[in-house]
């Protein structure tokens, strides 16, 4: 499938990881099979698409400028991150915890249909 389709996989499997979450109906077996499942199957596909991101980086970019690039990138995702668990915060105390993680995967769902169709489009690169 490429480096492209195999990101596109890998972040296929982290939504579907994502969506799991707040279907586990609290602390029953059930929660617990759908939590383990969500650390096997989304954190899979988060590897599966960083272990590709990175290669793609990596022989995207001039070795001069490799470690500026990764520190952009690591520097924004981390900017994101605390972003994104401010904001999470807030609206989970505004709507609930299971609608926010809902509202959450449907943003993962959004961007990996965007990337799917960018890799059928011929838009990226690998």
């Amino acid at each position: 499938v490429g480096s492209a389709g195999a990101m596109a996989a890998g972040l296929a499997l982290f939504t579907l990881g994502a969506f799991l979450i707040p279907l586990a109906p609290g602390p029953t077996l059930a929660g617990a099979v759908l939590l383990v499942a969500h650390q096997v199957i989304g954190d899979g596909g988060r590897t599966l698409y960083d272990i590709h991101d990175r290669t793609w980086r990596q022989t995207s970019v001039e070795p001069a400028e490799l470690a500026r690039a990764d520190a952009g990138v690591r520097t924004l995702e981390q900017v994101a991150t605390l972003a994104g668990a401010l904001a999470g915060g807030a609206l989970a105390t505004m709507i609930g915890a299971r609608f926010a993680l809902v509202l959450s995967a449907s943003f993962f769902l959004v961007a990996t249909v965007l990337f799917a169709r960018a890799v059928r489009k011929g838009a990226t690169r690998p």
